[in-house]
C-alpha cells in the first residue's frame, strides 16, 4: 500500500487501534491529523509518526461531541491543503445490564459511536471532493455490533448502527 501524498484523519488516535492505524498510515506515506482527549498520548503517537518522516498534527478534543469531531475536517484542510482518508475510530460505552441501560445511556452510546462518525463524514466528504477529488471513509465497528452479549445493549446497538452506516 502506498499513501504517499495523502492526508488522513484518525480519531481516537491516542492509543490502541487508532494509534496503530495512524502510525501504519504514516509508515506508508500519509500525513496524519490525530485526535483524542489526552495530549500526552497523542504526543507519543506523533513522535512515532514523525520518526518515520511524516507530518502530523495533534488536535486535543473531546470527540464525544459531534460538533468537535466535525471540526477536524476543516483543520486537516487548513493544515495540509487536502483530505483523503477519514478513520472514524472513536467510540465506546460503559457496560450495563439491559434493565439498567437507561434511555440516556442508549442516546449517549449512539451519539458517541454513530453521530460523531456522521458529523465528521458529513464535514469531510465535500472537502475530500473539492481538494482531492474523492477519498475513503473507514468506520471502525465491533463484533459487539453483530453478536449479542450481556452488558452491551447500548454499545452493541450503536456499533451495529455504525456498521450499517
Amino acid at each position: 500500500m502506498d499513501l504517499s501524498g495523502k492526508v488522513a484523519i484518525v480519531t481516537g488516535a491516542g492509543r490502541g487501534l487508532g494509534a496503530a492505524i495512524a502510525v501504519a498510515f504514516a509508515e506508508v506515506g500519509a500525513d496524519v491529523l490525530i485526535s483524542s482527549r489526552t495530549e500526552a498520548e497523542l504526543e507519543a503517537v506523533a513522535a512515532k509518526i514523525e520518526a518515520v518522516g511524516r507530518r502530523t498534527h495533534i488536535v486535543v478534543a473531546d470527540l464525544a461531541h459531534p460538533e468537535s469531531t466535525a471540526e477536524l475536517a476543516d483543520e486537516a484542510v487548513k493544515t495540509y491543503g487536502r483530505l483523503d482518508i477519514v478513520v472514524n475510530n472513536v467510540g465506546g460505552s460503559m457496560p450495563n445490564t439491559l434493565l439498567t441501560t437507561s434511555v440516556k445511556d442508549m442516546r449517549d452510546a449512539f451519539t458517541f459511536n454513530v453521530l460523531t462518525a456522521h458529523a465528521l463524514t458529513f464535514a469531510a466528504v465535500p472537502l475530500m471532493l473539492e481538494h482531492s477529488g474523492g477519498g475513503s471513509i473507514i468506520n471502525i465497528s465491533s463484533t459487539m455490533g453483530r453478536l449479542a452479549a450481556r452488558g452491551f445493549a447500548a454499545y452493541g446497538t450503536a456499533k451495529a448502527a455504525l456498521a450499517q452506516y
